[in-house]
This record gives structure tokens, C-alpha cells and sequence, in this order.
């Protein structure tokens, strides 16, 4: 072979060796989506998460994943406190998307979006672009606006928020989904991108502040497994990976579900669809922040005017309503009467002066036709769903306590914080239509939304505005005397238009049933971060099903000082 031919020969073999070495180089590093062919480095195979029922992952160090850049990021700002507050922008979740922005920038952080509800509402008003499926029908003109309002009332669970982001195409270059709420979450947004910087974005990751249950809990459907969950005040990720993955099993057809603690259903979702497990990751840029003194609550504010009904049975006056007259309902009708600013109302089967109980269905009959009124006793009489009851007892605080501004409703085994009641209703305005509780649903999928309504056991609070627009409500009639009064309340405030607010200190259960940092109250509920707990529902109980009187009352005591026993 001639000099020329082994020059040759050997020039084509360093060519072909550096077009090896290229392709390799380019499989190893990450694809504009984020995704990579490797695994962790230095580990045989990727690190499995936690198997079902057992607490948070264990997170890897950024420095264990291959060397990468960022990626673009979508900061999504929701969560459960604004997102019952559709109705207008968000002013806290404008001034945060401009800092974040802003502090990216000035980082050189420049590949970043950042996404809010109302702008997706926005969206979809000004052009018809259906989320998720739900909007498709809003049509044009006025009516389109809270059309596409409505089709975004079941994204406080999470999943169709997940639809909506994997179906928007000018998001696929997006590497990473950080979940934000704007009232709750204190954002570092330097301190989270160098916190995701060289994590792999293919791999599935969903992380935040991780939660377990310490028992059973009803507001998880009394699930056995100690699941770990994250707290949404603290923000959570997703991961690009994480989003194709949930996205992929929600095209699968889903049943009517009961949506009460989204965190944990969307934790729930992930692990049993995706094999997903929650990550336990503190210190990644966002945590809950400290709301501050309430507004309004000087000692110069003007009280405000409440007016409650609790609703009862002749056969608990004895048991029942006996602990509550020794707990927030302490000093009767001498203390709660008409001319009080909270004024208290006994609605009961059976009128009895000794706890100022008044007969309700002999009340609401005298109300009807004289023909009426022998269905219209058994209709607010019915032991079962309490629609009419609900109703008539609407009617009963209206009529009685007419100059009020708020009017609430709460179950004979209850406790409630007036003064913290006071504190959260002080920061509504009573001239709109505003309904508060503690947020259900029912339905909501990816393609159409549900119902949202308000759980009656830890109480409903109705403004002054809410409550006239209710009573004056022809259609809003009940179906049948057990129709279950909160989901139909829910169906009456859809042909209002009034989206119930999601207010975090009522709770339908007793505080066993929640996380610690949720039953703070006063200035521990506002320094932590946390809801000021205003009522807990369904006393604990004794063997024999009684209520157990010294636990409620230690119960009682806690809430008012602020400390839980959990």
C-alpha cells in the first residue's frame, strides 16, 4: 500500500473516531424537553421511590445527576386560596410573577414562563381556546367570560392543570413545573433554580414539603397507607418527565371522584397511576411564608355583625348542644342575643326556652299556604340529606337578623372560634356576593369541570349579598327533602355564579384529621404561614359513641390558645 493510501486510510479512521465521539457526546447530554439517555452517575440503575404506603423518597444530590444546564422552568401560580377567588385577577399573583421574573433575569436565568389561572381564563375568553376540553362550547359574546370562568373550577385538584400545561405546545421546551400558590408560598426563585440546576428533567420528580398522616384521616378517605403527601403552602415540582407521565394516565377514562384535599389526592394520583412517590425536599426555594397581621383587625375596626345558626335535634340537646353552652356558645342567649355583633340562633326540631332552641319546621310552615304546610313541616322535619332544613334555616337567620352582614351555618357538634370567625370574615367585603367553608368537590376531570360547593359540617359563611341573592333564587329549590344540602347549595351557587371561597380555617372534621401546622391560631396561624383555625367538626367520641366531654373541652382549650395536639 502506497504512502498515499495509508494517509488516507488513516485520516478516514480519525474521522470516523471523531464522529463517534461526537454522537456520544451528544447522547450523554440533554435534549432541549430534558431528557437523557443515562441514568444517576455513579449508580448501577436509577434509585427506585419509596414502595406504596411508605413515607417520602430520599433525594438525590444535584451534583449525583448528570451535568446539565437549567432548562426552561414554568413557575405555575395557583393554589387553593386564589383559585377560589376566579372572579378577578389576583393582584399578589401579578406582583409575584413580576418579581420572579424579574430575579431570573437579573440571574441569567432567562428560559422561564410564568402561568396563572386567570390568565388561562383570560385566554380562553379573548380567543375561545378550549382547556382541557372544558371550554370548547363558551361560544362568543358576554356569556363567554363566565363560561370559560366555570371550565377552570375544577383545576384546584391539580390534574387539570397537568392536561392543560402537556397540551400547550408552546411549552414543550419546559423542562420544569413549579407549583406556587401566591397567598401562601414565599418564592426564591435563584435559590430554586440552583436547586433544580444539573437534575435530570426526564426523570419523573415531584417534590416539595413532604406530610404523613399520623392516623386515620377522613379528609384522605380514611387511607391506611402513611402515604407522604406535599404541603401545598410550600410549593411543590414537577418535572418534565413527571408531567408526560401523569399526562399519559389521565387519558384514561376516570369515574365521578370527591375532590376535599387536592395535595393529597394529586400525591394519591401519582403513586397509583405513575408509581410516583412523593420527594421530601426542604430547602428548594419555596416554602410557605408568613401572612402577617390579618388586615383589619386593629382594635379601631368596626366589629362585624355575624349572625349564626346551629343547626340541631331535639334528641341532642342534652349531649350536644349541652357541650357547646359550655364552650363557644358560653353565657346563651344573655350574651348572643339579637342586639349582639355575633347574635346566635338554636334551630332545632323542638323548641326548649333552657337552651333558647326554637322549633324550625313549625316556623317554616307557618311561612306556606294553608295547604302547604303539613308537607312543609315534614320537608324541614326530614332526618336525612337536610336540604329543606338548610333552607328554611337560611330563610330563619335572614328574616330574624336582617341587619346583618354575614350569615353562618354550623352542625350541633362544631366548635367554633368566634373570634377567629370574626378575623376571617373581616376580610371580605359583605356587599359581594361571597359564600366561605371549607371547599368540596365532586367530578372534575380533565374534560369538564364538576361541582364545587362548601361542607356544611365546619360551617358555611354567606355575606349579606350572597344570602339575598340566594333567598331570591326561584330555581333554587330542593329536588327532594334529603337532597344532601351542600352539594345542593353548590348547584345554587353555579346558577348564581358565585364561586364558593375555599377558606382553610373551617374544617369538616375533627383537628386529628389535619396537619398540625393547620390548627394554629391567632398570631401562630399568621407567623406560620397557616390557616387561623375558626371551626372543627364532630366532637371526639367515647367507645359507646358518646361524646367524650373532657376531650372536647381539652379540644376547645387548645384551639383557643393555638396549640393542636397533634
Amino acid at each position: 500500500m502506497g504512502a498515499v493510501a495509508r494517509l488516507r486510510q488513516t485520516f478516514g479512521a480519525l474521522v470516523l473516531l471523531a464522529g463517534v465521539l461526537i454522537v456520544y457526546q451528544v447522547l450523554a447530554r440533554r435534549a432541549p424537553y430534558g431528557y437523557a439517555t443515562g441514568g444517576w452517575s455513579g449508580a448501577a440503575a436509577a434509585p427506585k421511590g419509596a414502595a406504596a404506603g411508605r413515607g417520602a423518597e430520599a433525594l438525590p444530590s444535584a451534583a449525583a445527576a448528570p451535568a446539565a444546564s437549567l432548562g426552561a422552568v414554568a413557575f405555575v401560580l395557583t393554589g387553593q386560596s386564589w383559585l377560589s377567588a376566579v372572579d378577578a385577577p389576583s393582584a399578589r399573583a401579578e406582583r409575584l410573577a413580576r418579581r420572579v421574573r424579574g430575579e431570573l433575569q437579573d440571574g441569567g436565568v432567562e428560559r422561564s414562563r410564568i402561568l396563572t389561572l386567570y390568565g388561562l381564563q383570560e385566554r380562553c375568553a379573548a380567543s375561545g381556546v378550549p382547556f382541557a376540553g372544558a371550554a370548547s362550547a363558551c361560544g362568543a359574546g358576554g356569556a363567554r367570560r363566565w363560561c370559560c370562568r366555570a371550565a377552570l373550577g375544577g383545576f384546584w385538584t391539580y390534574l387539570p392543570w397537568i392536561a392543560a400545561l402537556k397540551a400547550d405546545t408552546s411549552l414543550s421546551t419546559v423542562g420544569w413545573f413549579v407549583f406556587a400558590d401566591p397567598t401562601l408560598s414565599a418564592v426564591q426563585p435563584l435559590e430554586l433554580a440552583r436547586w433544580l440546576e444539573g437534575r435530570d428533567m426526564s426523570r419523573p420528580l415531584f417534590a416539595g414539603r413532604a406530610l404523613v398522616d399520623k392516623g386515620l384521616a377522613i379528609v384522605h378517605h380514611y387511607d391506611q397507607s402513611r402515604m407522604a403527601f406535599l404541603d401545598p403552602r410550600g410549593g411543590f415540582v414537577l418535572s418534565r418527565g413527571a408531567l408526560d407521565a401523569a399526562a399519559l394516565a389521565l387519558a384514561q377514562p376516570r369515574t365521578g371522584d370527591v375532590h376535599i384535599d387536592a395535595a393529597y389526592e394529586l400525591a394519591k394520583y401519582l403513586r397509583d397511576k405513575v408509581q410516583l412517590n412523593a420527594t421530601d425536599a426542604t430547602g428548594y426555594g419555596v416554602k410557605a411564608r408568613a401572612r402577617g397581621t390579618a388586615q383589619g383587625t386593629s382594635a379601631e375596626a368596626a366589629a362585624v355583625q355575624i349572625a349564626v345558626g346551629v343547626t340541631t335535634s331535639h334528641k341532642y340537646h342534652r349531649t350536644r348542644m349541652a357541650i357547646v353552652r359550655r364552650t363557644w356558645l358560653k353565657g346563651g342567649a344573655s350574651t348572643f342575643g339579637a342586639d349582639a355583633d355575633t347574635s346566635v340562633a338554636v334551630l332545632s326540631d323542638r323548641a326548649e326556652a333552657a337552651i333558647a332552641a326554637i322549633d324550625l319546621p313549625s316556623w317554616w310552615a307557618g311561612k306556606q299556604p294553608e295547604a302547604a304546610r303539613a308537607a312543609a313541616k315534614a320537608a324541614v322535619g326530614a332526618t336525612s340529606g337536610f336540604c329543606d332544613k338548610s333552607l328554611a334555616s337560611f330563610h330563619y337567620l335572614r328574616e330574624t337578623f336582617a341587619s346583618k352582614q354575614w350569615y353562618v351555618l354550623v352542625d350541633d357538634d362544631t366548635l367554633v372560634n368566634l373570634a377567629a370567625l370574626e378575623r376571617a370574615l373581616r376580610r371580605h367585603d359583605p356587599k359581594k356576593r361571597v359564600v366561605l367553608g371549607e371547599r368540596y368537590g365532586w367530578g372534575h376531570n380533565v374534560a369538564a369541570a364538576g361541582l364545587n360547593y362548601v361542607s356544611f359540617g365546619g360551617g358555611v359563611a354567606l355575606s349579606q349579598a350572597a344570602m339575598q341573592a340566594l333567598l331570591a333564587c326561584e330555581a333554587c329549590v330542593c329536588p327532594s327533602p334529603t337532597s344532601p344540602d351542600d352539594m345542593q347549595l353548590g348547584h345554587w351557587l353555579a346558577e348564581l355564579k358565585i364561586v364558593p371561597v375555599d377558606a382553610r380555617g373551617f374544617h369538616q372534621a375533627s383537628e386529628a384529621d389535619y396537619d398540625a401546622l393547620e390548627l394554629r391560631t391567632g398570631a401562630a396561624a399568621r407567623s406560620s404561614g397557616a390557616a387561623e383555625a375558626v371551626t372543627f367538626h364532630r366532637f371526639p367520641l367515647n367507645h359507646d359513641g358518646s361524646p367524650d366531654k373532657a376531650e372536647v373541652q381539652a379540644a376547645w382549650e387548645r384551639m383557643r390558645a393555638g396549640a393542636s395536639s397533634s
